[in-house]
């Protein structure tokens, strides 16, 4: 069970394949998830860390159930170091600059584009609203296309 959750199955395909409910199978993942340690890698590199943060809608069952992905990705590492799934909106950002470890909220720079939400959660000694022609969210940007 355990090296068919590695595998790109859903957990639809993986309940039909080895004959269980889809139910028990998410109750198995969820302890699974709880028990897994929570071990934060700091940043690789020692230097100014930077930040590329953006965001992209997807939807969920119907188009009008729409979703934001919002996140935040390392310069040096190219890790995804920030992630929230909900609204476009104050309390979306604020999400996402929660869900960052510690040593990264105090980054040298988050770069991000000119939606106004960042604005009001990101600390203006780091945040800086770019445009895509900068290349400064260049990674980001290809991450989430």
């Amino acid at each position: 069970m355990d090296r068919l959750l590695l595998e790109k199955i859903s957990i639809a395909g993986t309940a039909r394949v080895v004959g269980i409910s889809e139910l028990w199978l998410q109750k198995y993942i969820n302890v699974l998830y709880q028990n897994i340690s929570k071990i934060i890698e700091l940043p690789y590199a020692i230097g100014k860390i930077i930040l590329e943060c953006d965001e992209m809608w997807s939807f969920v069952g119907t188009k009008e159930n729409k979703q934001w992905i919002w996140l935040a990705i390392d310069r040096n590492s190219r890790k995804i170091v920030g992630v929230h799934v909900g609204s476009r909106d104050r309390k979306g950002s604020q999400a996402l600059w929660d869900s960052l470890p510690q040593v990264y909220r105090e980054c040298d720079v988050c770069y991000t584009d000119f939606w106004s939400s960042y604005n009001t959660v990101i600390p203006d000694k780091c945040h800086k609203a770019v445009g895509k022609e900068t290349g400064e969210t260049n990674h980001i940007e290809r991450f989430i296309l």
